[in-house]
């Protein structure tokens, strides 16, 4: 992590020993980069898999996956539009906050406090906590349900316990280690492009509907839905966490460009759940 820092602090201009900038030290370090082949580029690739994906598809926790559900539900396809706008969203999104921290080497709040101030830094994340208590509570809700649906109907004990698991994971164990968990525990979003493939809809529909934007702004419940969709979608707690993964995994400066194809293919993925989701629940829409 000292080499990490080390090769993405300030350097000095060796013609007259002025500070270079961030930009200039990334042009730098890109030109280092040396030309790796088809493979090499796969490779690489693969390894810096994990920030981008786990940041955006745990964002499909329980208050998303029901704001989607409902989506569907109340009002058939005609929120699908809506799905490309917030997925690029969530590319460019994830694309700043890992460009900086492949380039400081530091996460957000550190970077908060260093530009604006202890004090600006403490209200930030007095709101941020209690923004998190709150997506929290939802996500212990959504345990509770989802343990009834397997026979566990007793949340006194099933919750807490999840509780204390989720608390020992990132004490006990490394984040590499978390990371692999949380990279294996993705493939069960899975489940919602079969579903969605088993679902009795119109394909040829489904198709106009993503690329027909209605808007019924009107109707009060729709709106709050638009509003709940881009939320659950682009959560501020995700730009922490991101950035923090990002600087936790080393990637460099150097190694940028590839990770850059990890962030769109990581938001491409939260589309395609999202997708799923909507299409899936909409089979239960009742005109």
């Amino acid at each position: 992590m000292n080499e990490f820092n080390k090769s993405n602090s300030p350097k000095p201009d060796q013609k007259n020993g002025s500070v270079l900038s961030s930009d200039t030290v990334a042009s730098v370090e890109a030109k280092k980069m040396p030309v790796l082949g088809w493979w090499g580029s796969i490779l690489l690739f693969l390894s810096l898999l994990g920030p981008g994906l786990i940041t955006g598809n745990f964002g499909n926790d329980a208050g998303g996956i029901t704001t989607y559900s409902i989506c569907g539900a109340e009002f058939g396809l005609t929120m699908l539009w809506m799905v490309i706008p917030v997925t690029l969203l969530l590319i460019i999104y994830q694309e700043m906050s890992g460009r900086m921290g492949a380039v400081t080497g530091k996460g957000l709040s550190d970077l908060i406090r260093e530009n604006f101030g202890i004090k600006i830094a403490f209200y930030l994340m007095i709101i941020k906590f209690v923004a998190g208590i709150a997506n929290a509570t939802a996500e212990f809700g959504g345990i509770a349900s989802s343990m009834e649906l397997l026979g566990l109907k007793n949340k006194y004990l099933t919750v807490p316990l999840i509780g204390i698991i989720v608390w020992v994971l990132p004490i006990k164990f490394s984040y590499r280690r978390v990371e692999k968990l949380f990279l294996i525990g993705i493939l069960f979003f899975g489940c919602y492009i079969v579903s969605g493939f088993l679902s009795p809809v119109e394909w040829p529909e489904v198709g106009r509907q993503m690329i027909t934007p209605s808007f019924h702004f009107n109707d009060p419940k729709y709106l709050m839905l638009f509003i709940a969709l881009v939320g659950t979608t682009i959560a501020p707690w995700m730009i922490f966490y991101h950035q923090s993964a990002v600087v936790e995994k080393g990637i460099k400066v150097s190694d940028y460009k590839y990770f850059r194809w990890e962030t769109i293919f990581s938001g491409l993925t939260v589309g395609a759940v999202i997708f799923f989701i909507i299409v899936t629940s909409s089979s239960l829409y009742d005109n």
